[in-house]
């Protein structure tokens, strides 16, 4: 199993990481770190190597945006949860899904070919734990029936890419706890193993658990007439400040909308996250300017609120098919 991470933004730096078939392991368990500092980006690692199983827990100080490129040569089975901070995930691969994190939120996924790259916004103190699974280590847990699972349990038999629910969600107070057993564990050897695969099966189930609720709870947001009012002025917000946009604290103060409300309301109104329309309205914007204006793409990228006109070349030829300098030649 071979993983490669490349950054145009730190071109000298390749990392390749191999790890055996099915996360195997005859020594019960192994642990092992990496750390770095480049160019004042650093991260830090703590890997635990278990049988059909890993967990990472990753750490890193990002002071400006950093694409990163990822390829992996086998499937890819993992339960994420972001404990600070945030990233996101667009996947080339074909068939590929794209996946976001916010802040406090998890997800289980699974990419049959994983080849695309990582966005890292600025951040300075990033924590997230990643639980790497073997699709044969999920099938000997739920003795090779995954219809518990429902549609991503399908999707897996059917190897195509799925995310539990087709969302992120929040992380609970019961998965914190979770979490920080694992994080603070102190046990060694066998007992740690033991200690170690419980808690990730605990995790899973509580992953599980909160999906169904949220499914039979939560079918669709009923919204009153005052809340389109706002969610409608929210839209107008972002529309109008897309270089410097607010955040959802600040939508959230300025609307007196609920957290939940604002981002899941705002979703079944426009059918697009508040995230996904700030991305779109950017490069529809950029599309007009390059268009019809004599801006320069560096000038376009930045008054659209793209610190570095890299990651916005990226995304626009994502959006479009082509290149800005492409696209202003036309």
């Amino acid at each position: 199993m071979r993983t490669t991470l490349r950054s145009e933004d730190l071109q000298e730096i390749i990392t390749v990481f191999e790890l055996p078939n099915g996360y195997s392991t005859s020594n019960g368990i192994q642990e092992f770190e990496a750390s770095g500092v480049y160019r004042g980006i650093s991260g830090k690692s703590n890997v635990l190597l278990i049988d059909g199983f890993l967990i990472n827990m990753f750490s890193m100080r990002c002071p400006s945006e950093l694409i990163t490129h990822i390829e992996k040569d086998t499937p890819h089975l993992e339960m994420h949860f972001e404990l600070r901070g945030g990233n996101s995930f667009s996947n080339k691969a074909t068939g590929g899904m794209d996946i976001a994190y916010e802040d406090e939120h998890h997800a289980l996924y699974y990419f049959p070919e994983m080849k695309g790259y990582i966005f890292n916004p600025v951040h300075e103190d990033r924590f997230c734990l990643e639980i790497q699974l073997s699709v044969e280590y999920l099938r000997k847990i739920f003795n090779n029936d995954l219809s518990i699972l429902k549609e991503f349990g399908v999707s897996i038999d059917e190897n195509k890419p799925a995310i539990l629910g087709n969302r992120c969600m929040p992380i609970t107070t019961l998965m914190k706890q979770v979490l920080a057993d694992i994080i603070h564990c102190k046990f060694s050897g066998q007992l740690k193993k033991v200690y170690l695969e419980a808690k990730v099966l605990e995790l899973l189930s509580l992953q599980i658990a909160q999906l169904n609720s949220q499914t039979n709870r939560e079918s669709k947001i009923v919204l009153r007439k005052d809340d389109i009012e706002k969610l409608n002025y929210v839209r107008e917000l972002v529309r109008m400040n897309l270089s410097e946009p607010y955040s959802l604290l600040e939508l959230s103060k300025m609307t007196g909308l609920n957290n939940f409300k604002l981002k899941e309301g705002f979703k079944e109104l426009f059918d697009n996250t508040i995230f996904g329309y700030l991305a779109e309205e950017r490069l529809q914007m950029a599309k007009s300017l390059l268009q019809h204006g004599e801006q320069s793409i560096a000038e376009v990228s930045h008054i659209i609120g793209y610190k570095n006109p890299q990651h916005f070349t990226v995304a626009f030829k994502k959006k479009f098919g082509c290149l800005p300098k492409e696209f202003k030649k036309k």
